[in-house]
């Protein structure tokens, strides 16, 4: 997976509870805009949100990873990340403007979501994790 986003001047970033607030509430513009419910905050996916996010700061490239989610057992999942010094407004841009990200935010199956951040080295790099009741398949994670 590429990283979304390049260094480019350093700038000042907002604090990462803040950057992944306003992510969050981002996506849920664009959520209202395809005329789809807004995704539920879920104070539960906060943790493994940020330490996705932890981990991909670390990494040499943004590369997703099972998710094993214990306030989503058996829920279908998904997961954009981006690494950036970029505004989340830009991100969010980003994310609609590549397929797979766009299908995650505009997935009708999920009800719940929270985004995670961490600021390393003037980049934000953050984790949105969203989830929803199994299809009749049994779920999916993506």
């Amino acid at each position: 997976m590429a990283t979304v986003g390049c260094a480019g001047p350093e700038q000042s970033l907002l604090e990462p509870e803040t950057y992944a607030q306003q992510l969050f509430e981002g996506t849920n513009e664009e959520r209202a805009a395809q005329g789809l419910d807004e995704l539920e905050w879920s104070d539960c996916l906060v943790e493994p949100a940020t330490e996705r996010a932890r981990d991909a700061a670390d990494a040499d490239s943004l590369e997703h990873q099972v998710l094993s989610l214990d306030c989503a057992e058996g829920a279908i999942a998904g997961e954009n990340l981006s690494r950036a010094d970029v505004e989340p407004q830009e991100i969010v841009n980003r994310w609609m403007n590549s397929a797979g990200h766009r299908a995650n935010i505009v997935n009708e199956d999920f009800a719940v979501g929270a985004v995670g951040c961490v600021a390393d080295d003037g980049l934000m790099t953050c984790s949105w994790l969203a989830h929803g009741e199994p299809d009749s398949d049994g779920g999916a994670i993506s």
